[in-house]
């Protein structure tokens, strides 16, 4: 058995992932807590970090279970394949929910298509490309694990590499 991303429908995800469970899947869908406003109330909501998807461990031959689970879209797939995410990165994802959460950064001086080494935490020794920032986020794409996802981290464990990594659109 293997960890996969699998994308789902808009704002599915809670949903995708309790039908998941109660098929007997190992699931993974951290939430955040956000405080929402409407014009009438506030509301402590949980919505998930990895908007889109949902993170499932099975077999080959539990795929088409699965496809058929209401909300699933597709398997995630990288370079014509089905993207396996290993088993360490995963445990090291989880890891990392379980105990940090986000942390806060100010990014102003990453480039778009950088590769940066993060030096600190259960993503220690990860290898990176920068995909965009705003004042205090930057959000990473992880080759190794096939997506890319929002991750806010202190800039000091972060380390810029010495290339640029080639962008074939460029």
């Amino acid at each position: 058995m293997k960890w996969y991303a699998l994308y789902v429908k808009s704002r599915a995800e809670k949903k995708v992932a309790e039908r998941l469970r109660y098929k007997g899947f190992e699931v993974f869908c951290p939430l955040n807590k956000v405080m929402k406003q409407w014009s009438d109330r506030k509301k402590l909501v949980e919505e998930p970090y990895f908007r889109g998807y949902v993170f499932v461990k099975f077999s080959e031959n539990e795929r088409l279970e699965i496809l058929r689970t209401q909300g699933v879209v597709q398997i995630v797939h990288w370079l014509g394949k089905i993207a396996e995410i290993k088993e360490k990165e995963m445990q090291e994802i989880q890891d990392f929910f379980q105990q940090y959460g986000p942390e806060k950064i100010n990014v102003s001086d990453f480039k778009a298509g950088q590769e940066v080494s993060i030096n600190h935490g259960p993503f220690k020794d990860f290898k990176a490309i920068v995909l965009d920032q705003s004042k205090k986020n930057v959000t990473l794409q992880i080759p190794s694990l096939g997506l890319a996802f929002m991750v806010t981290i202190d800039k000091n464990k972060i380390t810029k590499n010495n290339h640029k990594l080639i962008n074939k659109n460029e």
